[in-house]
């Protein structure tokens, strides 16, 4: 349940694996934490973000969060089975300004 295993954040991997629904199997999922805490910082910009990333795999999470979004995979939680993503809110700079996970 949860996130794999982490591994160490690599752009060409994650940039080839966008569409991996099971994150048991998602190496998007197994590289997040690591792409969270030492690759993408506030005040980053969204260029910046694409070079790193790749292009979003949408701009609106579920229909319902008109923000960029890039798809980790499903996640196992202690009440469902949850499609992830990875969502950056930029300001109206185009900075990051928040950096949420949404489950749906």
């Amino acid at each position: 349940p949860g996130l794999p295993d982490q591994i160490p954040f690599d752009a060409p991997t994650w940039k080839r694996n966008p569409r991996e629904r099971d994150s048991s199997r998602s190496i998007r999922a197994a590289m997040v934490m690591d792409l969270c805490r030492n690759h993408l910082r506030h005040g980053m910009h969204a260029a910046d973000v694409v070079l790193l990333l790749g292009h979003p795999d949408g701009d609106r999470w579920s229909g319902r969060y008109p923000h960029d979004y890039w798809n980790i995979g499903t996640l196992e939680t202690h009440m469902d089975i949850d499609s992830a993503a990875l969502v950056i809110i930029y300001d109206a700079d185009g900075r990051i300004k928040s950096i949420p996970w949404f489950l749906d």
